[in-house]
């Protein structure tokens, strides 16, 4: 039996070491001003400070899904999430074309069950996900399909020379994806990587998690807005749109507002 008040107590400290954590490197940036030029001590701290960060956004992610892995979790239809043990196996869903899919789950794992199928199907796919791109990679097979993190921080170039990060040799062992990194505030920028995706791939599947997260840093109209014209972009095109999300995260209305968007509700 998991422990959850440990976890929770885990989780909470972890957040705040997490804001913590943050804040302490935007004032190391602003500081780094002697030792290497000005730009290879920036360079430095970014490096640092985005190793560290994903460190422990990993540990939150891993604390938050233990919190759920005990048993099924009921939700406010009464009926327990699909995926989330190994007793309840996902059920398949079959995509119909122009459609967009509100998968009601606690954390995104039903979604990327669905959107998996898709790429073995041979279809394009694009990303949208508050989990990292190397948590994704590890538990989905989803090959080289783009991924775009909601994330606080920042993408730092793999053409930097070695000597900015501090070592006399530098190889990069990660290939690479093509992912994008944007800033949660950041909805003109989200739906300019997302409309050049579509319009460079046919018959593609489009997974957003992570709206819960939107909501913290936008305001649930602009949200709305957003989703909307993504939406009707997406339709458009003959894309599917999976979004998941979490009932108990958002005000009933606002929720309800979020189900009236969508094709259809799982």
């Amino acid at each position: 039996m998991v422990d959850k008040k440990e976890i929770e107590k885990s989780l909470e400290y972890a957040r705040g070491y997490h804001v913590a954590l943050v804040n302490t490197w935007e004032e190391v940036l602003k500081m780094a001003t002697k030792g290497y030029s000005s730009h290879e001590v920036q360079i430095v701290a970014k490096t640092k400070s985005v190793d560290a960060i994903r460190k422990i956004e990993q540990k939150i992610t891993e604390l938050e899904e233990a919190l759920v892995q005990d048993d099924i979790i009921e939700i406010d239809d009464g009926k327990p999430v699909i995926g989330l043990t190994e007793e309840e196996p996902i059920l398949e869903v079959h995509m119909s074309p122009r459609m967009s899919y509100l998968v009601k789950e606690p954390k995104p794992a039903r979604c990327y069950e669905m959107v998996q199928r898709e790429i073995a199907n041979d279809r394009p796919a694009l990303i949208i996900a508050r989990t990292s791109p190397e948590i994704i990679r590890e538990r989905y097979e989803i090959g080289k399909q783009q991924v775009i993190w909601l994330t606080m921080n920042e993408m730092v170039p793999d053409n930097l020379p070695p000597s900015a990060l501090g070592v006399a040799n530098a190889t990069h062992d990660t290939p690479n994806f093509n992912d994008e990194y944007v800033k949660p505030g950041d909805l003109p920028k989200l739906y300019s990587l997302a409309l050049n995706f579509i319009d460079g791939h046919e018959d593609g599947v489009l997974l957003f998690e992570g709206f819960e997260y939107l909501v913290t840093h936008n305001s649930f109209q602009s949200l709305m807005n957003f989703l909307q014209k993504l939406n009707e972009y997406v339709v458009q095109k003959g894309y599917n749109l999976v979004l998941s999300a979490n009932p108990t995260a958002f005000e009933p209305k606002h929720f309800s507002h979020l189900e009236s968007e969508m094709s259809k509700i799982i």
